[in-house]
């Protein structure tokens, strides 16, 4: 039942290139300490493992077994994005959103 996102290294790139391009022309209070990509829809981690047996040429169950070992202490079954104190803010740059919370201003960390 377990689900992760998954995202491309070309993905990855692209968000961390676009997102410090956005940082750069931000001022004062809308600028974004996250940056988040549009994962889609998460991927059961069961069929991310019998795609790849498949791709390496085997069945799955039948080639190869799956074991399903459980969560280990501190695991997720799902993984969460944001933080629901998190504001989510659509951004003029397609499939990318600034993620708006609470953030500790620097006077607040140095006290």
């Amino acid at each position: 039942r377990m689900t992760r996102y998954f995202m491309t290294v070309a993905e990855a790139v692209d968000l961390v290139i676009m997102s410090a391009a956005d940082a750069e022309q931000r001022q004062g209070w809308d600028d974004y300490a996250i940056y988040m990509l549009d994962m889609g829809k998460p991927v059961p981690i069961l069929e991310v493992a019998e795609t790849m047996i498949r791709m390496a040429g085997k069945s799955p169950y039948t080639d190869i077994p799956i074991r399903f070992t459980g969560i280990r202490p501190g695991e997720k079954l799902h993984e969460a994005l944001h933080g629901e104190t998190e504001e989510v803010v659509k951004l003029d740059i397609a499939k990318i959103f600034g993620l708006r919370g609470d953030v500790v201003k620097w006077p607040g960390i140095e006290a």
